[in-house]
């Protein structure tokens, strides 16, 4: 079963530099098929992180997705493939070894292809800060699918300043509650580079 890791990136350079031979090592040991694509987007518009992970499905083709923040990463998890959309994340670091609230579907994300397929993967207009991956839940609970949580998800958290604009996080909670349906199918995005750092390893650029 082949694993494609995507990471929603911009700016944090230092954590790409820790988390991608980091991670490359974990997954090896692990023993499994894989590939990390950081989707890199470029300035001008607020970061979109749904609409990365949506570009970087479209751009691998793999058995299953984990969608997966750079700034965490894992100490004790399991990569292996999953049934149904699955949370990786039972702790971690910044929530004094805990997750934040029982729903909680950030971070670290993991879907079979067909079930993110079939949610139309993330909507495509959080821009921001939060409610994209609550959004996501009620997209899995729309099509039946059923959400697990991995036990002994353990990661790390690494250090950054946290950015959240009011204003921005107030209009993405506003969409939440009306509700969305775009995503995969109505998805438009302009290549700008690709850079391969390894044979399992690339940065996407792209504008969005």
């Amino acid at each position: 079963m082949r694993l494609a890791i995507i990471v929603p990136f911009r700016d944090r350079h230092e954590h790409l530099k820790k988390f991608i031979p980091y991670v490359s090592t974990y997954l090896t040991m692990q023993g499994h098929d894989f590939e990390i694509l950081v989707v890199e987007q470029e300035h001008g518009k607020p970061f979109n992180r749904g609409k990365l992970c949506n570009v970087g499905y479209n751009s691998v083709q793999a058995d299953y997705y984990v969608f997966h923040d750079v700034d965490m990463l894992p100490i004790t998890a399991d990569y292996s493939a999953c049934l149904s959309p699955t949370h990786l994340v039972a702790s971690a670091t910044q929530f004094e070894k805990g997750i934040p609230y029982d729903t909680y579907f950030g971070g670290v994300t993991m879907f079979p292809n067909a079930d993110f397929m079939q949610v139309n993967g993330f909507s495509n207009e959080f821009w921001g800060w939060g409610s994209e991956d609550d959004d996501l839940i009620r997209r899995c609970a729309k099509e039946n699918l059923v959400i697990t949580r991995r036990e002994g998800g353990v990661f790390e958290s690494l250090d950054h300043a946290v950015n959240i604009d009011a204003e921005s996080a107030k209009a993405n909670y506003e969409l939440y509650v009306k509700g969305t349906s775009d995503g995969l199918t109505t998805l438009e995005f302009k290549p700008i580079y690709k850079q391969i750092l390894t044979s399992k390893v690339s940065i996407l650029q792209v504008s969005i």
